[in-house]
């Protein structure tokens, strides 16, 4: 269901999809799950979940 699948944040809607495949791009990351959580400000926040690849490292840039 696409509409499951946005995530409203700061006035804007996010597809998760979208944001999953961007990550998807990132070679050190074997899987992602991109959801969003309450808040209080936000109304979402968009949170990713990563699982790194085995022997890669990971940084927040």
């Amino acid at each position: 269901d696409r509409k499951k699948d946005m995530i409203k944040t700061g006035g804007e809607n996010v597809a998760s999809r979208e944001v999953e495949e961007t990550i998807y791009g990132v070679a050190a990351v074997s899987e992602v799950a991109v959801v969003g959580v309450p808040h209080p400000y936000w109304i979402e926040a968009v949170v990713a979940v990563v699982v790194r690849r085995a022997g890669q490292t990971l940084t927040e840039d």
